[in-house]
């Protein structure tokens, strides 16, 4: 296997990776917390099914676009895939602490919630905080996907592994 076609399997393989986990995504995980913690309760195995298989995707992905940079050779183009490669591991880093709080504070927030009856005290302003934390990060994310003209590591989460998985596939073709 030559170097080129090892890089777009990795960066296929993240976008495959993610979509076994995102498969399972229903549109209840986005309703206010309220309302999604019981439902989160009842439901964890799926959830924590999507959540682990995002985590290595993040990883795959992120290797993906390293190893690109030693693809493209020479120049603007490996210089420019090396800062694509380190602006993207920086997002996965934000993206799995992410998933790292959805992992273990929600389940625990969500059993308090169903035995209680109401959400632990202080369960609202955390998620509240880790929300603006996302908040500030989009909009920094949303500046540096403008900038970039909507290409390149500053994509949602789920756009950054089908245009990488795009890659991928041409480098195996």
């Amino acid at each position: 296997m030559q170097v080129h076609e090892l890089v777009g399997v990795i960066l296929v393989a993240g976008l495959v990776v993610f979509l076994i986990g995102a498969g399972g995504w229903k549109l209840v995980d986005d309703q206010p917390m309220r309302e999604a913690l019981p439902v989160i309760h009842t439901d964890r195995r799926r959830r924590a099914w999507i959540h682990l298989w995002m985590i290595p995707a993040m990883f795959l992905t992120s290797a993906g676009m390293f190893g690109l940079a030693a693809v493209v050779g020479e120049g603007v183009a490996a210089t420019l895939s090396l800062m694509a490669g380190v602006v993207y591991a920086l997002g996965a880093v934000c993206w799995i602490v992410s998933l790292a709080f959805r992992l273990t504070v929600v389940p625990l927030a969500a059993e308090q919630t169903v035995e209680r009856g109401e959400m632990p005290e202080g369960f609202a302003a955390l998620d509240s905080w880790a929300g603006w934390v996302g908040i500030v990060g989009g909009i920094l994310f949303a500046a540096g996907f403008l900038a970039t003209r909507r290409e390149g590591p500053f994509n949602p989460p789920f756009w950054a592994h089908p245009y990488t998985a795009m890659i991928g596939i041409l480098l195996l073709s």
